[in-house]
């Protein structure tokens, strides 16, 4: 074999696992906190920001996830309203967008259940929707607000087992 030939093969397969080597290095090297996935969106607080309303719960917050329940409260006339102000933050290293939102309750008196009102809107009064994005290292405050707008007869209206839940996906 030509002696050239043999020294550009010796140093072809010198650079081949030189290369190798370099890239096995950089790779394990390269992974590290800043750039690991990670999924960290979640309710921070929940506070009853006004109301007219005197018997209710304080809901409890579960500081791991995007859903509330076992929030109650009574009615005593027309016109009483409560609203819960809760802020959710994207502490994850992903964009979040909104895949689903759910509000369930139940009353005492299905007739005059069908008379409270709720909405879920932001800060600005915007309506919280499905593709609503929150950004990594952001957070919203949304207001979950329930308005009675009809009339007691002899009981008070006893609104109980109440559920939220925003389901959040990556973006």
């Amino acid at each position: 074999m030509d002696r050239s030939k043999f020294g550009f093969y010796v140093l072809s397969a010198f650079v081949f696992l030189f290369a190798i080597v370099i890239m096995g290095i950089n790779s394990t090297y390269s992974i590290n906190g800043a750039n690991t996935y990670k999924w960290d969106v979640a309710f921070s607080s929940v506070d009853v920001s006004t109301n007219t309303i005197k018997e209710y719960s304080n809901p409890k917050v579960d500081l791991e996830s995007t859903s509330l329940s076992g929030m109650n409260f009574e009615v005593d006339s027309a016109g009483d309203s409560i609203t819960y102000k809760i802020n959710v933050l994207n502490k994850g290293s992903v964009d979040a967008k909104i895949s689903k939102v759910y509000v369930d309750y139940s009353c005492n008196n299905k007739e005059e259940c069908n008379d409270l009102e709720y909405t879920l809107t932001y800060e600005d009064g915007s309506l919280v929707e499905r593709d609503d994005l929150l950004n990594l290292n952001t957070g919203k405050t949304m207001f979950l607000n329930f308005k009675y707008n009809g009339s007691i007869n002899d009981e008070k209206l006893i609104v109980d087992n109440i559920k939220l839940f925003v389901n959040y996906i990556e973006r």
